[in-house]
C-alpha cells in the first residue's frame, strides 16, 4: 500500500470562532467548512504556547517550549532538535515548505543590550550577504519563503520588486485605499489582490503539487499563510467584504477588570501605553472595523485554500493525501478588552483544527482535548514512521480512523519571557481554566461550566479554594511530565 501524502496548512494567529464550521454566523468560509464536512473537526484543540515561534516549534517537534528551548520569539530552534519534516525526509518523503515558517528570527537586531550579533537564515541580513539557505532546512528540502507582516527579503518580496521596485510598499499604511480611521493596526491595503501574500502562497503550493503528482516519493507539503495576523489590512475586495455593523461585538465585561490579576492588567496597560486611549475607551467603530477586516483576511485564506484543494483533486491526489488545517495560536479581537495576543484566555489558546484523511469517516466532530504537541506523533503514525526520542505528544491517529477517542483530560500551556523575568503556566481541563503567573504569585481561575465566557475570576473566591488546590496539584504533575525526556543516561554512575 502506498504511503499517505500530507498537505499541512498553517495560518497565523487565527481564532477558532472565525470559521463557519465553528459556528461563526457572519464570516464566510465555504471551502474550510467543506473540508470539515469531509473529515474530522476538533472542538478542543489547544496550543502549547501563545506566541508564534514557540508554538510552531512545538508543532514540528512534538515537544513543549521548555523542552525544545524556543520559549519566545527571537530564539532560533536548536539545530539538534529533530523535526517532523526531518523524520519524514529520512523515511523517504519529499519535504517542502511554502510561505511563513518562522523557526528562526525574522529580525537580526539584538533584543537584549549586549547580546551577541546574530544572523538569522530567516532574516534580511543573511540574504543581503548572499548566503544560501541551509539545506535541508529543519528537514525541508524545498523552500519558498514569505516572512510576513511585511517582509523585505523573501522569495515573494524579490518577485514583487522584480515587477516594480515600489510594489512591496503598496502593502504599507501610507498606501491605504482610503484614509485610515485610527483603529489600531487597521487599514485597507493598497496591494493589488494578485500580489497579496495569500494568493502567492496558494500559487506556490499548487506549483508544488504539480511537481509532486506522479512522483515515486510521497510528499509532505507545509503551507504557511502569514494572515490573519495583525496588522488588520486586507486587500480589495476582501477589505470591503464585511460591514462592520454586522460583526458580533467582543466578549467582555466592564466588571472583569475588578478581579484582574497582575499579568492581565499589564497586558491592558501595555495597550494603553501604545495607543492614545485606554482599551475600555476604544471606540466601538474601531473594534468592529478590526473584526470586519480580520474576517476579510480569513475569507481570502479560505478562497486560496479552496484553490489548493481543487488542484489536489484535479491532479487525482485526493485519495492519497491527508489534509491538515490549523493555526499556531489565536487572537483576542477585543475580547476581555484586549487585541493581538496577550493573556491566555480561551480565544487565544483554543484553536481551529480540521483533518481530512483518506478512508476516514466524514463529518466527525471530536470533543476530546488535544494539544499541538500531538501533531507530530499523529502524522508519523499515519505515515507509518516512528516518533523520535524526546517527543512528548500523543498520537490521535485512531480518532481520525473513526475509532473511539477520549482525548487528554488536561492540557498544559507555557509562556515565558527572557531572563526569567516572568512566566505563566496554564492548565485547561474540561471544566476549569487556571493560569498562574510568576513573579506575581497570582492568576486566574475560570469555571467553564458556569462561566464559559471567562468573565468572573474565581482565583480569590473562598468557594473555589479546594478546586484551586486540586488544580495546582494537577498543574505540577503536568509540568513535571513536560520536563525534557531527551537526555540519555550513558552509564550507571
Amino acid at each position: 500500500m502506498s504511503r499517505l501524502n500530507f498537505i499541512f496548512i498553517l495560518t497565523d494567529q487565527q481564532r477558532r470562532d472565525s470559521l463557519g464550521c465553528y459556528g461563526n454566523p457572519v464570516c464566510r468560509t465555504p471551502h474550510l467548512d467543506q473540508l470539515a464536512g469531509e473529515g474530522t473537526l476538533f472542538e478542543n484543540a489547544f496550543c502549547a504556547n501563545v506566541i508564534c515561534m514557540p508554538s510552531r516549534a512545538s508543532i514540528l517537534t512534538g515537544r513543549y517550549p521548555s523542552a525544545h528551548g524556543l520559549i519566545m520569539n527571537g530564539i532560533p530552534l536548536a539545530e539538534e532538535e529533530v523535526t517532523l519534516p526531518q523524520v519524514l525526509l529520512d523515511a523517504g518523503y519529499t519535504t517542502a515548505s511554502v510561505g511563513k515558517l518562522h523557526l528562526t528570527p525574522h529580525n537580526d537586531e539584538p533584543w537584549t543590550t549586549g547580546a551577541s550579533p546574530y544572523c538569522s537564515p530567516e532574516g534580511r541580513r543573511w540574504h543581503e550577504e548572499g548566503r544560501p539557505m541551509p539545506s535541508p532546512y529543519y528537514g525541508f528540502e524545498q523552500l519558498r519563503m514569505h516572512a510576513g507582516h511585511p517582509d523585505d527579503w523573501t522569495d515573494h518580496y524579490r518577485e514583487l520588486t522584480a515587477i516594480d521596485p515600489e510594489l512591496p510598499e503598496r502593502w504599507d499604511i501610507d498606501y491605504a485605499l482610503q484614509p485610515p480611521s485610527g483603529a489600531p493596526s487597521s487599514w485597507k491595503s493598497g496591494m493589488p489582490e494578485e500580489h497579496a501574500s495569500s494568493v502567492w502562497v496558494a500559487d506556490e503550493a499548487t506549483a508544488c503539487l504539480e511537481r509532486f503528482a506522479g512522483a515515486d516519493r510521497p510528499f509532505f507539503l507545509f503551507v504557511g499563510f502569514p494572515d490573519p495576523h495583525f496588522p488588520y489590512c486586507p486587500v480589495a475586495p476582501w477589505c470591503d467584504m464585511y460591514d462592520p455593523a454586522d460583526v458580533p461585538l467582543p466578549n467582555r465585561s466592564a466588571n472583569e477588570l475588578d478581579q484582574a490579576c497582575a499579568d492581565y492588567r499589564r497586558s491592558i496597560d501595555a495597550f494603553a501605553a501604545e495607543w492614545p486611549y485606554h482599551p475600555l475607551e476604544m471606540p466601538e467603530a474601531h473594534i468592529r472595523e478590526i473584526i470586519a477586516h480580520t474576517y476579510g483576511m480569513v475569507s481570502q485564506i479560505d478562497a486560496n485554500v479552496g484553490r489548493i484543494l481543487a488542484r489536489m483533486r484535479e491532479l487525482a491526489l485526493d485519495e492519497s493525501t491527508a489534509v491538515v488545517f490549523l493555526t499556531d495560536h489565536g487572537e483576542h479581537l477585543g475580547d476581555h478588552w484586549l487585541t493581538y495576543k496577550a493573556y491566555p484566555f480561551d480565544e487565544l489558546v483554543r484553536l481551529p483544527m480540521i483533518w481530512r484523511v483518506p478512508g476516514g469517516p466524514p463529518g466527525v466532530r471530536i470533543d476530546g482535548m488535544v494539544s499541538l504537541v500531538d501533531i507530530l506523533p499523529t502524522i508519523l503514525d499515519l505515515a507509518g514512521a516512528d516518533s523520535p526520542r524526546g517527543v512528548q505528544g500523543r498520537s490521535f491517529a485512531d480518532a481520525l480512523r473513526g475509532e473511539p477517542f477520549e482525548g487528554r483530560d488536561a492540557v498544559l500551556l507555557e509562556d515565558d519571557e527572557e531572563d526569567n523575568r516572568s512566566a505563566t503556566r496554564t492548565l485547561r481541563t474540561e471544566r476549569y481554566h487556571m493560569t498562574f503567573a510568576v513573579p506575581d504569585g497570582d492568576g486566574s481561575l475560570f469555571d467553564m461550566e458556569d462561566d464559559p465566557d471567562q468573565l468572573v475570576n474565581r482565583w480569590s473566591d473562598p468557594a473555589y479554594a479546594k478546586v484551586k488546590a486540586e488544580l495546582f496539584e494537577r498543574l505540577a504533575a503536568e509540568m513535571m511530565a513536560a520536563c525534557d525526556p531527551k537526555p540519555l543516561r550513558r552509564s550507571s554512575s
